[in-house]
């Protein structure tokens, strides 16, 4: 693993993604390396999809106001699967480790009972355009895979 992130890092602090195909961002909170799979699949296909891509990749993790805006900008508004399953005993929004999603409204959330998404019924949740929405089960998207690189790009 050592040798992985020597060889990733170039120059003084300069570093680069050491997966073939991801590019690398610092727009996040942390240096990022990334990739777009334009094929809409459903989100059990992403996920299982983004860790065959590298073990550490993940869909991005929108738990807050700015968490939406930085992916909303980097994805270019497009929709996107992201890290966020209705699951548990009281079902709630939670990432890929079991945490609640508390820092972002979602639907049982707001006081506006009128609001369309997401709704009872979905289980997977995306963004687009700067908000999020739920999907069903058999929903497809487009996504985005992600992984931290600070370990490489720390001097």
């Amino acid at each position: 693993m050592l040798l992985a992130g020597a060889e990733a890092c170039t120059g003084s602090s300069q570093c680069s993604c050491p997966t073939r195909g991801f590019s690398k961002t610092t727009a996040l909170d942390g240096t990022y390396c990334y990739t777009r799979v334009a094929t809409p699949v459903s989100y059990d296909e992403a996920k299982a999809a983004c860790i065959q891509l590298n073990e550490n990749a993940t869909l991005p993790l929108v738990n807050s106001p700015e968490d939406l805006v930085n992916w909303s900008d980097l994805t270019s508004n497009r929709p996107t699967w992201v890290q966020a399953e209705k699951r548990g005993f009281i079902s709630r929004w939670r990432d890929w480790e079991g945490t609640r999603l508390r820092d972002i409204l979602w639907y049982e959330d707001l006081e506006d009972q009128g609001q369309d998404e997401p709704t009872a019924g979905d289980k997977f949740g995306y963004i687009e355009s700067e908000s999020v929405w739920g999907a069903a089960r058999e929903a497809v998207q487009p996504y985005y895979c992600v992984y931290n690189i600070d370990y490489l790009c720390s001097v």
